[in-house]
């Protein structure tokens, strides 16, 4: 994120390769006094919203669903167990599933900006 002007880059591998107009990794760490790296959301709590997700939301409306997803999340490959069962679900429960992890997305954006030591101006 520049924190100038509060423009946030996607860098991957694949930048160099597509796009040679935006900014370059090599160019942000030229300027790294301006820009801050945004973390992504540990496992562990990624983990933990898909866990609540079917605790709070999935079980109370239908309990069959809640144990296939229970299931789904135990042991190596969670993540990718969990996604299969809940497309196997429908697109309710996807749907439901998307709003869910965005929420909690936004409020730990919002969490990390308020810890930042600059101003936020929300718009």
């Amino acid at each position: 994120m520049n924190t100038q002007t509060g423009e946030v880059i996607f860098i991957s591998v694949l930048d160099s390769i597509y796009d040679e107009q935006d900014a370059q990794p090599e160019d942000i760490e030229e300027n790294d006094d301006i820009y801050l790296p945004i973390e992504s959301i540990p496992s562990r709590e990624a983990y933990l919203w898909m866990r609540a997700f079917v605790d709070q939301l999935v079980a109370p409306q239908n309990e069959q669903a809640a144990e296939k997803l229970s299931l789904a999340l135990m042991g190596k490959g969670a993540f990718r167990r969990f996604k299969a069962v809940l497309s196997s679900m429908g697109e309710t429960w996807i749907q439901a599933w998307y709003q869910w992890r965005d929420e909690r997305l936004y409020e730990a954006i919002k969490a990390w900006l308020m810890g930042l030591p600059f101003p936020i101006i929300q718009e």
